[in-house]
């Protein structure tokens, strides 16, 4: 997390370079909504998993 950074973002890669495919991001704004980075991380991961039926062998 850089603080200062308004985005959260969920992004899916396969390891190579330059392999990166977009998955989710939120605009990130604890005084509207009150929930923190790795909140809205954890929110934007399971629906991955559970909506988009990704399987991740390593979450980095």
């Amino acid at each position: 997390m850089i603080k200062g950074i308004g985005v959260v973002n969920l992004v899916h890669s396969t390891g190579k370079d330059g392999d990166f495919s977009p998955i989710e991001y939120r605009v990130y704004a604890p005084e509207v909504e009150g929930k923190t980075k790795n909140a809205h991380f954890q929110e934007m991961f399971v629906n991955a998993r559970d909506l988009q039926h990704l399987q991740a062998r390593a979450l980095v």
